[in-house]
């Protein structure tokens, strides 16, 4: 029950109309998260191809994003726990 609340928080944090999510090399990311789990993103965009080769800097980005999500899918399990009203 809680790994479905959780699934479904995060189902509806990349379905926000009001955000847009931007990357370099998010397109094969995307699909891996469609395949692997079925989440899907309301709205990206992959600027690998339009912008400077960042793949010297792959590690760092990858970092940063884990220094994002980390944070929130913590937040979405203790919430689980502490919150829980069953």
């Amino acid at each position: 029950m809680k790994m479905m609340a959780i699934f479904l928080s995060l189902f509806n944090f990349l379905n926000l109309p009001d955000f847009t999510f931007v990357g370099n090399g998010l397109n094969n990311t995307l699909m891996k998260l469609e395949s692997e789990f079925g989440l899907t993103c309301k709205n990206a965009l992959d600027v690998g191809s339009t912008t400077w080769n960042l793949s010297s800097m792959s590690i760092v980005l990858k970092s940063l994003i884990g220094d994002i999500v980390e944070p929130f899918l913590t937040y979405m399990l203790l919430s689980s726990f502490l919150f829980d009203t069953d």
